[in-house]
Formats: C-alpha cells, structure tokens, sequence
C-alpha cells in the first residue's frame, strides 16, 4: 500500500480534497503552473506536502530553455513559505541531465539552502547525491549538540553569537533528521 498518492497540476485546494477522499490517503500537491504558485498557500493548508514541479513550472512561465533556476527563485520560495507557514513537507523538483552528478549535487545543495526537505529524483543514481546534500553534514551535527548542551533557556551566547529558543529547537530538529534524537 502506498505512504501517498502525488497529484500532478494543482491549482485549487479542491482537487486535493477529491483524491484523499477517493483513496484515504495523505496527498503531495505538486506546484506546476503560475496559478498553482499563487494559490500554494490555500492548496498547503489541504495538503501532506508540496512539490515544485520545476520542468512544468519553468514551461507555464514560459522561461527559455536553459534559462536556469534563477528565474524561478521566485516561485521556489513562495512554495517552501506556504509548506512551511502549514508545517508540512516541501520538495524540490527535478534535475533533468541524467549524467551530471555533479551539477544535481549543487543544485540539490542549492535546494537545502531554500528550505525543502527533499528533492524530486528521476534516475537512481541521483538518490546518493541527495542524501548527501540534504543530510545534515558531521559538522552540522556536532554544532547542534553542543548548542543544546549548552543552552539554558532565553536569550544567550554561544561561540560568539547570540541564540535563543529558535535556535534550539532549529538544533534539536536537525538532530532527529541525523538520527540523535
């Protein structure tokens, strides 16, 4: 049985509704046109998660073909704001050249930088390269502890900077994505 079901297209809260309905199911919207953008914080309040769905998306906006990400930036970030405004997953779209490993790594790197938890994969040798970039890296990790270890509550310093309680609970949620908590 499957986790979800993934519904390509959407554009309204309602067309979530029917497919949860119909399966029982958790549904991922997938974010593929401009309305679809527009309305991503409607559709994230009806939804398990969002996907951008980049190819499709780059298309509807009618971007040139090798225009890149950047003209997406845009988008990218009002997609992860309406997951993250819900709490819900967010991942980012797909990496279309097939054997550059090294060009899915940055843009997979780039993607974590945004705020999604995860990347669209269309071949299996992208699944190495994605958990590389979105796992949270030895130093990473190491910091986090420290930084729950150390806090005390309220405002304080830590290695020269100022934390609180968001910075804790950033440290203590990287933690159970590593696996120590």
């Amino acid at each position: 049985k499957p986790d979800a079901v993934v519904v390509p297209r959407v554009e309204t809260k309602d067309e979530l509704g029917f497919v949860r309905n119909q399966t029982g199911l958790p549904v991922l919207a997938m974010i593929e046109t401009a309305r679809g953008v527009l309305a991503a914080h409607t559709i994230a309040h009806e939804a398990a998660g969002l996907i951008a769905g980049t190819n499709d998306l780059a298309a509807d906006l009618r971007l040139p073909r090798g225009a890149g990400r950047r003209p997406l930036q845009l988008a990218l970030q009002q997609i992860v704001l309406a997951a993250r405004a819900e709490q819900i997953a967010v991942f980012d779209g797909v990496y279309n050249q097939l054997d550059n490993l090294e060009g899915f790594a940055v843009e997979a790197a780039e993607g974590r930088t945004l705020g999604f938890d995860g990347k669209s994969l269309i071949h299996p040798s992208q699944i190495g390269p994605c958990h590389a970039a979105f796992a949270p890296a030895e130093e990473e990790v190491s910091r986090a502890e420290r930084l729950v270890a150390a806090a005390t509550g309220g405002a304080e310093r830590f290695e020269g900077e100022m934390i609180e309680q968001m910075h804790v609970a950033a440290a203590e949620r990287l933690l159970r994505r590593a696996g120590r908590r």
